[in-house]
């Protein structure tokens, strides 16, 4: 895990980019160039990459379909140079770049995250994992691993399944001090919220109950030396979804021969206004 300290304005917004697998047919080109698109029309608005940036994979490679792809340039020299010519645009607001799966298959030849980030001047995780220290939060962005897919009956109770899944994931990692966990990997967007709960307690001045909503705290551990803990339940957990479609006409996809679901395309958007954090979805 690498760990690095970023200074940053006291508003702004921060995309926790989907993963984009250059050289797979399947990606959706609309929604990539509306990501740039949205990192570039904003002020004060930023993107790190969380691993998967290249699909990584060769024609010597079991995994390699003709049909997905076709077309595409299977040298992952090339899929890193597409990938940097795509995201040159937005040179200056990418923060950092991790590795996903995809590409440490490589990891004992070569590392084209490495040669990315010096491109694109951006950190480079050296792994799949990087814990940031912003002026006013904390937060570890990992890749990934598994897969989440809950097979309940009821809609609602998926979703729910799911974001306790996700949470089971992120749960454990080094990130005692952080209020946001998010990975990539599962080409879902999925949001698991701090909790906010009502509780009756009672007024000590005058004896009476009264009630209060629960809101995300620091517990310090040393002020003076910035040390604190945020309860599990005050976290935010994220997965930052994909811009690699499911089904395609005409093709047959990994997620088409395996039955997944159709991926939402979008991302996560970290929003911070004068110095308070919170996180959505964008669906791209």
């Amino acid at each position: 895990m690498k760990t690095v300290t970023i200074d940053m304005p006291e508003s702004y917004e921060h995309i926790l980019a989907p993963d984009i697998h250059i050289g797979n047919s399947a990606i959706a080109y609309d929604k990539l160039r509306a990501l740039i698109a949205r990192v570039k029309s904003k002020k004060n608005c930023y993107i790190s990459f969380s691993g998967d940036q290249l699909e990584g994979i060769d024609v010597q490679d079991k995994r390699f379909n003709l049909d997905v792809h076709r077309g595409m340039d299977a040298r992952i020299s090339a899929q890193r140079d597409a990938f940097v010519a795509a995201f040159t645009p937005l040179m200056g607001r990418i923060l950092w770049v991790l590795d996903g799966n995809h590409e440490l298959k490589w990891r004992n030849i070569f590392t084209p995250n490495d040669d990315i980030a010096r491109a694109l001047g951006c950190e480079y995780a050296g792994g799949t994992m990087i814990k940031a220290i912003f002026p006013s939060f904390r937060m570890i962005n990992w890749h990934g691993y598994g897969r989440i897919m809950s097979r309940a009956g009821d809609p609602k109770q998926r979703t729910t399944n799911d974001e306790v899944a996700l949470k089971r994931k992120l749960r454990n990692l080094p990130g005692g001090d952080c209020e946001l966990i998010a990975c990539g990997h599962f080409h879902r967007i999925i949001l698991s919220k701090p909790n906010s709960a009502l509780e009756l307690i009672t007024d000590p001045v005058n004896g009476k109950l009264m009630q209060v909503y629960t809101e995300p705290r620091k517990i310090w551990i040393d002020e003076k030396k910035g040390l604190y803990r945020i309860p599990e339940e005050d976290k935010w957990y994220a997965a930052t979804g994909s811009v690699l479609r499911s089904y395609v006409d005409g093709m047959s996809t990994y997620g088409e021969e395996r039955g997944f679901q159709a991926t939402e395309l979008g991302c996560i958007a970290i929003i911070v206004k004068n110095g308070k954090m919170s996180v959505e979805k964008v669906i791209l």
